[in-house]
């Protein structure tokens, strides 16, 4: 699960995931080469190693990611659309 703030600056992933990926392994950030959303498929995208102490949550999609996807808030539907 990923959170969505448009007021981060980056993307970030909670360290226990970067622990979990070999290829995440002792660094602070990493480029994913994909990022896969449903039937969608973005990348690279890079996420930053923090440790965000939150269980229910991996990561954090920031402004970085937003930015390239031109979203459109569906506020009565509770979905956003990603557009290319």
């Amino acid at each position: 699960r990923l959170l969505i703030d448009t007021g981060a600056t980056h993307s970030i992933l909670d360290a226990s995931r970067f622990e979990e990926t070999e290829l995440f392994a002792g660094h602070s950030a990493h480029a994913a080469a994909q990022l896969s959303l449903g039937t969608h498929s973005l990348g690279p995208q890079v996420f930053l190693r923090l440790d965000l102490g939150q269980p229910d949550f991996s990561g954090i999609l920031g402004y970085d990611f937003l930015a390239r996807t031109s979203p459109t808030l569906d506020l009565s539907r509770g979905c956003m659309y990603l557009h290319e």
